[in-house]
């Protein structure tokens, strides 16, 4: 029973001074990472009123502090204490970076969305314009064809003249006509088939 409560005891006491050292190892870090950034003209330029004093000053007590002062017997909570403020500084910061990056990234999906629109919509008043065009083409070849003027054609498939029919009937009754004069002049007349012929040289001799 008092091994086991031993080695629960120790291993609780390991775990205490991990979270410890890691506090500690992160303070240092991050001291010396935003002392770097603050050289960084692309994160101070996000930096509003006296951010960048306060935040120099906090980063240099803090050094001071964990050189002269923090030690084993610091604990984590401490070092939790001493990285707040400047973690408050230091996230304002940030989040206006990621504020513009997410605005610059929609302002770049906008632009994409409204330039494939684009093109869209211009594709489409191509190919519409392209099917007015053809039914237009169809349209007037269709009224080209329904104005075009067939000519008649005889039941032999000779195409049919205009006035040909007028002539021809023209010319039959010019036959009939003289063929009628020809059988007037040759049939003899009621008198020369009842009267007799005289001879008008006899006649005068008497």
């Amino acid at each position: 029973m008092n091994i086991f409560f031993s080695l629960s005891t120790f291993e609780k006491v390991e775990k205490l001074k991990a979270e410890r050292d890691a506090a500690h190892n992160g303070i240092e870090a991050r001291v010396y990472e935003l002392k770097e950034r603050l050289t960084n003209e692309d994160f101070t330029k996000f930096a509003q009123g006296n951010e960048i004093e306060n935040l120099t000053k906090i980063l240099e007590e803090t050094a001071t502090w964990i050189e002269d002062e923090a030690g084993l017997s610091t604990t984590t909570e401490e070092f939790k204490k001493k990285r707040a403020p400047i973690e408050e500084i230091v996230s304002a910061i940030e989040k206006r970076i990621r504020d513009l990056i997410e605005a610059e990234l929609r302002k770049k999906a906008e632009a994409e969305a409204k330039k494939k629109a684009e093109e869209l919509a211009k594709k489409k008043a191509a190919e519409e314009a392209k099917k007015k065009e053809e039914e237009a083409l169809k349209a007037a070849a269709k009224e080209a064809e329904g104005g075009e003027e067939k000519p008649e054609r005889t039941e032999g498939g000779e195409e049919k003249v205009e006035g040909n029919e007028d002539t021809k009937e023209s010319t039959g009754n010019e036959e009939e006509n003289e063929k009628a004069t020809l059988d007037e002049e040759e049939m003899p007349s009621v008198e020369d088939i009842l009267l007799p012929k005289t001879d008008d040289k006899a006649h005068v001799d008497l």
